[in-house]
């Protein structure tokens, strides 16, 4: 059996990185030709987010690593990662700065693992991306898992080798629960993060709503942040607070949700859009700023996209979508995504797992 960790830290539990681990450690949790576990160097435990019965490993909470300064801190990581890679085959990590390690431990371990980089950010447009981060990944990765064709675009014109990178995207589960069409009910999950600097952009969102306050719509908002008080007291300021609903955080959003028009996104950048996706899964089309994650599987058949920080045109496709100016159909948003799917995608997986495939079946 091919024995396959995956390290992660400081993740909460509630983002869609950790449904994207999470989906694929629940597929192999029961596989007889793949041991898939997950190692945490994260504060929060992954007990509280990880399916039971996959294996898992929480060390220290990395707060309190963080206090050992310079040698001290980096031998007792690599201590921690020696030990836990021993008889493995595939280390996957999620973070860049994990690499370095890995590969002296790898040098060091009798058996020689593959290294994989499985980023979930965008890397061109991300403060987290450096370039040392590239250096390393050059020098130190085996291969890199790309989750959109802009990170595999990316790392090509920056001369990162072809045959390293595999783009799998990441997998939605097949819905056969088909969420009927409200053209007037719109809706929003994610993070609560205000202003035009901070990843989410509520605020574009809701200026745009504020434009059309003379017309009747709804807003269901699901999630939370540190924005939510925030968020709260400017919809009151700008007076539609009668049309909004702050819900908070749902694990399942979607088996709640009966009726929409559409899902909003005004996020200055993502990595891939996973609720976007969710929600092209039970029939609901997406509104977006046009960004580059989500274009991989955004299209003329589910979506409508407007310029990044122009409040009148998002308005505007509001408007058409209240007044029934524009429609999509159901089954041809759920058709769009097929290759997206969960058995699609882990068909991939596995090829990537058995070392069948290699950057060139992109």
């Amino acid at each position: 059996m091919k024995k396959i960790i995956v390290f992660v830290d400081l993740l909460g539990g509630n983002g869609g990185t950790e449904k994207v681990i999470n989906d694929v450690l629940k597929y192999y949790k029961d596989s007889s030709k793949f041991e898939v576990s997950i190692v945490n160097f994260g504060s929060i435990s992954t007990k509280k987010w990880v399916n039971k019965g996959v294996k898992q490993i929480n060390f220290f909470p990395f707060s309190f690593i963080r206090k050992i300064k310079g040698i001290r801190k980096f031998l007792f990581l690599f201590e921690l990662l020696f030990f836990s890679i021993i008889k493995t085959d595939i280390v996957i990590t999620i973070h860049l700065d994990t690499l370095k390690i890995l590969a002296i431990a790898k040098k060091i371990n009798l058996k020689k693992f593959e290294i994989s980089s499985w980023i979930h950010f965008g890397l061109k447009t991300s403060q987290f991306f450096s370039e040392k981060n590239f250096k390393e990944l050059i020098k130190y990765s085996d291969s890199f898992l790309s989750i959109t064709d802009e990170n595999t675009d990316f790392l090509l014109e920056k001369h990162y080798p072809k045959e390293k990178i595999i783009t799998l995207y990441n997998p939605v589960k097949r819905q056969e629960k088909t969420i009927a069409i409200n053209n007037q009910k719109f809706i929003y999950i994610g993070r609560l993060t205000f202003g035009s600097t901070t990843q989410k952009n509520n605020k574009e969102m809701l200026d745009a709503f504020s434009i059309i306050k003379d017309l009747n719509w709804s807003l269901d908002i699901y999630g939370d942040g540190e924005d939510r008080i925030k968020e709260q007291e400017y919809v009151k300021e700008l007076k539609i607070d009668k049309k909004i609903k702050f819900i908070g955080w749902k694990d399942s959003p979607f088996e709640e949700i009966e009726q929409a028009a559409a899902i909003i996104s005004t996020s200055t950048h993502e990595g891939f859009g996973l609720s976007m996706i969710e929600a092209l899964s039970y029939g609901i089309p997406v509104i977006s700023s046009n960004i580059e994650g989500p274009k991989v599987f955004l299209s003329s058949q589910n979506s409508l996209c407007y310029q990044l920080g122009n409040v009148d045109e998002l308005a505007l496709i509001l408007k058409k979508f209240i007044q029934k100016k524009i429609s999509f159909q159901s089954s041809n948003i759920k058709n769009s995504i097929e290759p997206f799917y969960e058995e699609n995608y882990f068909y991939k997986f596995n090829q990537f797992l058995d070392g069948e495939i290699n950057g060139k079946s992109k």
